[in-house]
């Protein structure tokens, strides 16, 4: 097989149409690129952020071997999570951080579901198809990050989005 996805190139790739996102204002002032997410954020400045969590490679279901096309022809797949962290929440902040929060889904949309930009994502990652997916209800909510066990704990209005990368190969 020759599979030839390259996570590093594709989460780059990511934050690259990431970071271009401008409205709402102020835009996305950080958008992480390959193993440089922050520990954590304690400069308010940094927001919105976007964080990538590789959720690895999957077979997609169905038949009697799953992942298997035909003889000889596989599909594989992988998901890149990303969570936009909006602002950090504070107990008098609501529902302004909410509402300002909560515009941030259609920006994303509009990025990643054109047919240049999942054209571009598809040729830099020699991948076979590329979609964005809001998979966890809600995808809109209040996170933490760092991710447990990590402390001090932030919480912060985010949106969360997967990448999904297929491909196939024999």
């Amino acid at each position: 097989m020759a599979f030839t996805f390259n996570v590093e190139t594709a989460i780059d790739a990511i934050a690259t149409l990431e970071t271009a996102i401008a409205t709402p204002t102020p835009g996305v002032t950080n958008a992480y690129t390959y193993g440089a997410n922050p520990i954590e954020i304690t400069d308010p400045t940094a927001l919105p952020a976007v964080v990538h969590i590789n959720r690895g490679p999957f077979t997609p279901a169905g038949g009697d071997r799953p992942a298997q096309l035909s003889y000889g022809l596989f599909e594989l797949g992988y998901d890149i999570e990303s969570q936009l962290l909006i602002t950090e929440t504070i107990p008098d902040g609501y529902p302004a951080d909410e509402s300002n929060s909560n515009k941030w889904w259609l920006e994303i949309a509009k990025v990643f579901m054109t047919d240049t930009n999942e054209a571009s994502l598809i040729s830099s990652t020699s991948a076979n198809d590329y979609m964005c997916l809001f998979l966890e209800q809600p995808s809109f909510s209040v996170r933490q990050w760092p991710p447990p066990p990590a402390a001090p704990m932030h919480w912060y209005w985010s949106l969360k989005y997967t990448h999904r990368f297929t491909f196939e190969d024999g």
